[in-house]
């Protein structure tokens, strides 16, 4: 039978459909089957995508949990810089949305494509509706972020120590830590990543996420810092070093007993959520403390005197001579603002005497004094738990050139660091032990429970008669020293004032700028704190020197740590015992009961704050107070402090309103004018002391 034309054309269409159904189901078993792995696993890629959840960043918190450092959760959004076509186009419409310079967007597009990176941040921390107004244009080269954003609750305070936190690289998604406790802490302070698988239509917009992994919070950090003594240290630093014009300044304040840094301050200071722009001077970024090594000047004399004390026969009251403006070593002479003739080891130390401490220094010789140097810690790390330290420099002994030793002796040719100095500090305040200095009081985990440190053992390395006798020397340079102006009223307190002339490199000589430090620590009986202040660079002359800008800093932070730390007070207000005493017109009206122990405030409060300090200060002769002159009626009579200690005779003098001029230690032996002397108002009464 013959095939009709329409069966023919039924034929080839059925074998067309049979044709097509062996294409259509080999091609499902092409899907399906044999190559169902790799395409599904194709089309996850696409519609799917695993990221990482950025873990919540530990608290950085003052010892007594006031918070310095923390993170909130923001929204951020983002772009894919090799999905833009036109940097133009794609600036034109989103900048507008989120109040950015369009120029500044368009570069950045411009500088991600041309180093070929396919994310950079737009914009950190977005209002809901800028989210939203971007969403709606359905860009495909934008995506938006939950992250988390560094907030420093106190403003500026203590930012060296606490640190900065920053992208490190432009397609960097998570905070990392640049500086301070957040650099050198990072990854503890940055816990551990979750991941999370995210699921986007076909703009690669997510419209769910699975959670695969949770992140784990960051400990918190908890700081031995007291916010509030570190508030008044910055205060009372920035003051200093704004007056003195120096170039840059730090302070320390440190418990003796334990190592622990109560306040650690750097002048000038800087804001922390402000980041370092290109071409910008970041100094005020610079951790001064423990980065910035200076030539100490006179507060080095307390090393030489340890050393002395432990090393030969020299005692607190041995008289040295020759004490006549300079001394001679070799072809080098050395100047000095001393011109008695004579002083005792303790004068020497109060009236902080070059020519005393040059043979102070030959007596100990270089081999004890390097010996002694190296024990306080002088010349290597303290291990801090900062980036950053430097040890400072400290030659080797078989380096010292023939003039080293003198020029050690009284703080040149070494230099060291605040921290060092408080250290050094510590180790007379506490009786002889070099302790370990103590930033980090405790790690906190999510649950709140706390890995406290403990507090590291000491290293003898004087003895304690030697700092007892340091405490009590120290104690002349408020009293009637360089120093008076670290008086803290109604504390006993002992210091060292340091001014050292800085080397210009360019002239080889020395300049008029200063390197101005103190060393305190109070109460004397017992310190509780030890606080170093230094300020490089002074330019005001003699107003720079150590005993003029830096010890009236550690009278304001010593005395406001001190009421912090309720520490209870020495003795009364010697003024105020004076007044009472005028009112009763009976001196001995007032009991010992409420006199207490008036001695270490009451020699500054009668005699003025100007500085007698160092190496090229001109010896001055301090005016009187005068509301304590007008106070002592005229006609009065001199009363008779002869065979009187120092302590007794600034106690009677205080509760009669009487100036006094003290010189030397041990017992009053002479005085002018003579007992029973008229005084006139405002008249002084000199007492030479001896023993």
């Amino acid at each position: 039978m013959t095939e009709t034309q329409p069966a023919r054309r039924l034929k080839i269409l059925l074998w067309l459909v049979l044709a097509w159904a062996v294409v259509v189901v080999g091609r499902l078993l092409f899907f399906q089957v044999t190559h169902r792995d790799e395409l599904l696993l194709l089309a996850q890629r696409q519609q799917q995508k695993i990221a990482e959840r950025p873990a919540q960043r530990g608290a950085i918190l003052d010892r007594a949990g006031r918070p310095l450092a923390k993170t909130l959760m923001q929204r951020s959004i983002a772009l894919h810089p090799r999905r833009i076509k036109d940097p133009w186009v794609t600036a034109s419409l989103l900048a507008p949305l989120l109040n950015l310079n369009r120029g500044d967007v368009i570069a950045q597009i411009k500088d991600a494509k041309a180093h070929n990176r396919g994310f950079m941040w737009l914009k950190r921390d977005v209002a809901l509706e800028e989210e939203a107004s971007i969403l709606s244009l359905g860009r495909e080269e934008v995506e938006t972020f939950d992250g988390w954003k560094r907030y420093y609750p106190q403003g500026n305070l203590a930012p060296q120590v606490v640190g900065t936190v920053g992208m490190l690289k432009p397609e960097d998604k998570v905070e990392r830590g640049s500086s301070g406790i957040e650099l050198s802490l990072d990854d503890e302070l940055a816990g551990r990543a979750g991941e999370a698988r995210l699921f986007t239509d076909g703009r690669r917009h997510v419209y769910e996420t699975q959670t695969l992994l949770e992140p784990d919070q960051g400990l918190d950090v908890i700081l031995t810092i007291d916010a509030q003594i570190q508030y008044a240290a910055q205060q009372a630093l920035e003051a200093a070093g704004r007056f003195s014009g120096a170039e840059q300044g730090a302070l320390v304040a440190i418990d003796p007993k334990t190592g622990q840094i109560l306040a650690m301050a750097s002048f000038p200071n800087f804001d922390p959520t402000k980041l370092v722009r290109k071409g910008e001077d970041a100094t005020g970024r610079r951790n001064v403390a423990v980065s910035a090594p200076f030539e100490p000047g006179s507060v080095f004399k307390l090393i030489t005197l340890a050393a002395a004390l432990e090393t030969t026969n020299l005692k607190p009251a041995t008289i040295f001579g020759g004490i006549t403006g300079s001394i001679q070593v070799g072809d080098k002479r050395i100047g000095d603002h001393i011109h008695t003739g004579t002083l005792s080891m303790a004068e020497i130390l109060a009236q902080s005497s070059n020519v005393g401490a040059v043979q102070i220094g030959q007596a100990v010789g270089a081999p004890n004094l390097y010996e002694y140097i190296r024990r306080f810690g002088f010349g290597r790390k303290t291990n801090i738990e900062l980036p950053g330290e430097e040890p400072g420099m400290v030659r080797r002994l078989q380096r010292w050139q023939k003039y080293s030793l003198p020029y050690v002796s009284i703080g040149h040719e070494v230099s060291i660091t605040s921290l060092q100095m408080a250290l050094a500090g510590a180790v007379i305040a506490n009786g002889g032990m070099r302790v370990q200095p103590q930033l980090i009081l405790a790690r906190r985990r999510a649950d709140g429970s706390e890995v406290r440190y403990p507090v590291s053992e000491g290293v003898r390395i004087i003895k304690p008669e030697t700092a007892i006798q340091l405490r009590q020397m120290s104690e002349g340079v408020i009293l009637h020293g360089t120093g008076r102006a670290a008086a803290i009223p109604g504390y006993y307190a002992g210091g060292k004032t340091g001014s050292a002339q800085i080397f210009d490199a360019s002239t080889k000589g020395y300049s008029h700028h200063y390197n101005a430090s103190f060393l305190g620590f109070a109460p004397l009986s017992d310190p509780r704190i030890v606080v170093a202040v230094t300020l490089i660079g002074t330019r005001n002359g003699e107003a720079g020197f150590g005993g003029a800008v830096a010890a009236p800093v550690f009278k304001e932070v010593a005395s406001s740590a001190l009421r912090l730390l309720n520490v209870p007070r020495d003795y009364t207000d010697p003024i105020a015992l004076a007044k009472a005493a005028r009112a009763s017109k009976s001196a001995e009206n007032i009991s010992a009961e409420n006199i207490g122990d008036v001695t270490q405030a009451a020699a500054p409060l009668l005699a003025d704050t100007a500085d007698h300090d160092d190496e090229a200060a001109s010896q001055r002769q301090a005016p009187p107070l005068p509301s304590l002159a007008s106070n002592f009626a005229a006609g009065e009579k001199a009363p008779d402090f002869r065979g009187k200690a120092l302590r007794t005779v600034l106690e009677d003098a205080a509760a009669l309103g009487i100036q006094v001029d003290v010189k030397g230690d041990g017992m009053a032996r002479v005085q002018d004018p003579l007992p029973g002397s008229p005084l006139a108002p405002g008249a002084h009464v000199k007492v030479q002391f001896g023993r």
